[in-house]
């Protein structure tokens, strides 16, 4: 006799089984049968009602249970216990059913059911993730950055904050050390930031689905954002361009009380002085310059021009003389600012056998509004064709002014009547060069060096220069040259930002050191691998690899491979995967398959195989393992989906986890995956839609029908009988093997822009797809209904590692490395 009792209850689980146990026994003489299975209210199953499969789950009763009565658990994995209050660990998250048996001598039986939902938080803990408590996917490569940043700004040494795409805005305190992320939101790209206090600070950027610009504000230091939707502020297209970053868009200045001036590389400048509610062009003629304080000039033919913001009217403030009378000439004017002193320098270009006059220069000490004629010749160590000056510094009311005059630091304590160059601490006649832009905090001056990996700072107003070195490997910086802006931070720190608007580098308020504030942006494509336990392993485009122990959580190096094994690009990225035990196989960078018999400790590349450029290396299970070539590349990064239309291919397959390798003849263009079932049956599918079977180890094929001509990019058997094929815009499942194939109208809906690039099942329910811009969906019903998950990224993915129905990874453009132990939910 069996009686069930189930109700399910939450944390702690006590599966409201509002009926228990209790051996009573017979009154009256004579003998006394079994004791008879009764209820007694109350009793219950005690268990977590979510646990970490990390962990072992501690079961028990809410009440004692009485001699005499045998527990029988079943943990549904497949695992039993007779104990009455036993822990199991679990080897995959999910949800189980956990069953209770007690049963007498008499074999009359009572049953309770419960269940729980295991996660893996272990491969997440402590990163930044799409959702609250670490929740949804969560970045594990690039650590520390994550979405590429485009925008960095500080308020002190300390206290500062970058932007980048999602949306993401990230502040430090201490200096950059460590970073908080503060706001994100999927469908923004912001590019700049500026700060005019620890608590007001502004960001711009763009909203990809309306093609229009956004600008967000804080004014408590980040604890709110408001986010100001602004309509397209520059009319010309250039939300739409895909390499915004830093460099492209910067505000430019703030004025307080929502004032605001943004400049784009290509569209000028735009103003607007109601916190971005109405925008209005700043134009104000050729070479527009914003100064210190926020004027803007440019040139009007002849004329130097000072745009009023408010009114938009330009006003000539300065005639520049025509140098040297001669209409040949061309004419160009250099306009700088620094220390409340404008510099405007005047200077002409012609042809081969002019002659080319000395450049005037002009001063102004009211920013723009009135100017005064610098007529002085070089130094004698300046040439003519170096005057051309940039204004490093400026003080005394304008009488001392710095300068770079191709390159070199010149100095002048009367207005600029007269200069001289400037001493350096190193060897006479091997001085570098400066590499403007330059920052100044009053007294101390840091430049960019023309030698690699070296700053020159003068600590007494520009008399005297010494070099800085910059440790480059640490600051994982390429050239340190590469500054766009200096901003100089009311504590006296200097901060040089790249031309990408992402990194950083910090002079300390004291000029005693320099240090990176945030590493660029890494190109690095990486591969990962990971077995059934959730041990990674890694190849990067470092050309090493790296192992994890905790799900991806942490990486560490492996000593290089002694083969020669090029690494993976964005074009052409490497492909890694485990055949069975400590054998790997690796397709590099350069199409070459390589395999280890040693955990990746050593490699080489497989005998008897064809010379051909190989792409992805995929493994079904222990029985199937298999190569293709190439995929058409543009199909990771462009909306066109054209492949070369040969007519066969050739493709590599094994049935002993890699140790030999078969190359098979398909006649199907770009094959895209292969299967094998338990009878040998061969599907293979590709471009066009085009599914083909063999049932002679691929001697003969036999195409099947599917209902779609477009090419198939994603493939997964969830067993021998259910198939998923999925590609742009199209998605098929076939129950029979691959005989005959439906449409899945669910994901198709779910994909509407067309942007499908892998599709990974855990089991029958639980699956997803990753794909182009951040694509992920997932479904828990067997690809009934599909639901978009949030990647917090739009980099491209384009391959899913899937270990049970809670953890999956997904790798993707730019090295990107994303986990879940929730299921992304």
């Amino acid at each position: 006799m069996l009686v069930e009792a189930s109700v399910r209850s939450r944390t702690p689980i006590v599966a409201a089984l509002f009926a228990g146990l209790v051996l009573v026994g017979c009154g009256g003489g004579g003998d006394s049968g079994p004791a008879p299975v009764t209820p007694l209210p109350g009793l219950s199953i005690t268990a977590p009602a979510n646990g970490d499969v990390a962990q072992a789950v501690s079961l028990g009763t809410s009440a004692a249970i009485a001699s005499g009565l045998k527990a029988s658990w079943e943990f549904g994995d497949g695992s039993t216990s007779t104990e009455l209050a036993p822990r199991h660990n679990y080897g995959k998250a999910g949800d189980y059913e956990i069953r209770l048996t007690l049963s007498n001598e008499a074999g009359q039986t009572r049953q309770y059911k419960t269940s729980i939902a295991l996660s893996r938080p272990g491969i997440v803990k402590g990163l930044d993730c799409s959702k609250a408590e670490e929740k949804g996917w969560c970045w594990q490569q690039p650590q520390s950055i994550g979405n590429p940043s485009y925008g960095l700004a500080f308020a002190d040494e300390k206290t500062g904050w970058r932007v980048g795409e999602s949306g993401e805005i990230y502040k430090t305190l201490d200096g950059g050390t460590t970073w908080t992320r503060q706001f994100m939101n999927g469908e923004m790209r912001l590019v700049a930031v500026k700060a005019a206090s620890a608590s007001d600070v502004w960001a711009f950027g763009l909203l990809w689905a309306k093609d229009e610009n956004v600008l967000l504000h804080t004014g408590d230091g980040g604890k709110t954002w408001a986010v100001i939707q602004t309509g397209r502020v520059f009319s010309n297209g250039f939300t739409g361009y895909a390499g915004l970053n830093g460099l492209d868009f910067q505000i430019a200045h703030l004025y307080g009380n929502g004032g605001l001036l943004v400049r784009a590389a290509f569209g000028g400048l735009r103003y607007s002085g109601d916190a971005g509610k109405t925008w209005s062009r700043a134009f104000a003629g050729r070479n527009e310059f914003v100064t210190e304080q926020g004027t803007v000039l440019g040139l009007d033919g002849d004329f130097l021009v000072r745009l009023d913001l408010v009114s938009g009217v330009s006003t000539r403030v300065l005639q520049i003389a025509r140098l040297g009378g001669d209409p040949a000439l061309n004419t160009s004017v250099r306009i700088s600012s620094a220390g409340g002193v404008v510099l405007a320098t005047s200077y002409a270009y012609g042809g081969p056998g002019q002659i080319v006059p000395r450049p005037m220069l002009y001063r102004s000490v009211d920013d723009g509004l009135t100017w005064q004629v610098l007529d002085a010749a070089p130094p004698a160590e300046s040439k003519e064709q170096d005057w051309p000056a940039t204004l490093l510094a400026g003080s005394d009311a304008g009488k001392r002014l710095v300068v770079a005059s191709g390159g070199r630091p010149l100095v002048s304590v009367d207005g600029g009547k007269s200069w001289q160059a400037a001493k350096w601490d190193g060897t006479a006649g091997q001085q570098p060069l400066l590499q403007p832009p330059c920052g100044s905090n009053g007294v101390r001056l840091a430049c960019a060096s023309s030698s690699e990996g070296q700053y020159l700072v003068s600590e007494d107003q520009g008399a005297s220069w010494k070099t800085l070195p910059v440790p480059i490997a640490q600051a994982g910086l390429t050239d340190t040259r590469d500054v766009a802006r200096v901003d100089r931070l009311p504590d006296g720190a200097l901060l040089f930002v790249s031309s990408s608007g992402a990194t950083g580098l910090m002079l300390s308020a004291d000029g005693r050191s320099i240090r990176t504030i945030t590493k660029p942006w890494s190109s690095a494509i990486s591969t990962v691998s990971f077995d059934d336990a959730g041990q990674g392993l890694m190849f990067r485009a470092d050309g090493l690899f790296y192992s994890s122990g905790n799900g991806g959580q942490s990486w560490s190096a492996r000593p290089k491979a002694t083969a020669d094994i090029r690494s993976g690009t964005s074009m052409s990225p490497a492909s890694l995967a485990r055949l069975g035990g400590q054998r790997l196989g690796l397709v590099d960078g350069g199409g070459q398959l390589w395999i280890s018999a040693d955990g990746g400790q050593s490699w080489a590349v497989p005998t008897g195989i064809p010379t051909l450029r190989w792409g992805q290396i995929r493994v079904q299970d222990d029985r199937f393992q298999w190569v293709v070539p190439p995929a058409c590349a543009v199909y990771l990064y462009d909306d066109v989906y054209v492949c070369p239309s040969n007519k066969t291919s050739t493709v590599l397959t094994s049935v002993d986890g890699g140790q030999h390798w078969a190359a098979l003849e398909l006649p199907l263009n770009q094959p895209t995956a292969l299967h094998r079932n338990a009878a040998g049956r061969l599907t293979a599918i590709g471009e066009q839609g085009r599914v083909l079977q063999s049932d002679d180890g691929g001697k003969t094929w036999v195409e099947r029908n599917a209902p779609v001509k477009r090419s198939l990019l994603a493939f997964h058997a969830i067993d021998d009988k259910q198939f998923w094929a999925a590609g742009p815009g199209v998605a098929l499942v076939s129950v029979d093997g691959g005989e005959t194939w439906t449409s899945s109208a669910a994901l198709t809906a779910a994909d509407a822009n067309q942007e499908v690039l892998d599709i990974r099942f855990a089991d029958a329910l639980h699956g997803w797809a990753a794909g182009r811009y951040g694509l992920l969906l997932s479904t828990r019903d067997g690809g009934k209904t599909w639901e978009r998950q949030d990647a917090g990224t739009k980099q491209h993915l384009f391959r899913l590692e899937v270990l049970d129905s809670r953890t999956v990874w997904a790798m993707g453009h730019h090295g990107a490395v994303l986990a879940t132990g929730s299921g992304g939910y």
